[in-house]
Order: structure tokens, then sequence, then C-alpha cells
């Protein structure tokens, strides 16, 4: 898993929700760029994607995509929220560059 101490690895100059899923988003796509599942059959898919597109209103976007794994427990125990049945991608450290301002 990719632990991660709230005070310490989240830059304090994340004040939205929208801030921090772009982090995460990013974080996550930079330490798993190549990890993929089979989402159907023939069709990989990588578990962490991101990009930056030009919308129709000529506005700059970013995009990220995440697959995750669920714990098949989540169908029955109603004791946690849904986003605690999320798996971890893998066990690799978050870089240096992700935790400052």
């Amino acid at each position: 898993m990719t632990a991660i101490t709230i005070a310490t690895d989240i830059p304090s100059s994340i004040v939205t929700l929208e801030q921090l899923h772009a982090w995460s988003g990013l974080t996550l796509s930079r330490i798993n760029p190549s990890l993929a599942i089979l989402e159907a059959e023939n069709f990989a898919q990588y578990v962490m994607q991101s990009g930056i597109f030009s919308a129709a209103d000529n506005s700059n976007r970013l995009l990220t995509r995440a697959s995750l794994a669920l714990d098949m427990n989540y169908i029955s125990d109603r004791s946690k929220k849904l986003w605690m049945f999320a798996n971890e991608f893998s066990a690799v450290a978050i870089p240096a560059a992700f935790k400052g301002n």
C-alpha cells in the first residue's frame, strides 16, 4: 500500500476537494505508470490514468480515471464507508516532489 500521513505527505497548499482529487490522481498516476487490469476480455486499461485536454470552451482540463479494486465485503458489510473497501494499487512510496507546496 502507499501509506500517507495527512499532515506531512499532502501539501498544505491543498485547500479544496478538487485540488486534493487532482493531487491524488496525479500522484497515483506517477507511482503506478504501467499497472494495468483486464476490465473486459482482451481490453486492458491502466488502473490510474491522467491527462490534460482542451475542452470545447477553450478551457484546459485535467482528466483523471481510476479503476479501484474493491474488497468483496463491500456488498454485505455496512460498518464502513464504500471508500474504505478500496484495495491498494501497490506499495510504492510517494515521491518527495509530490509532498511539497
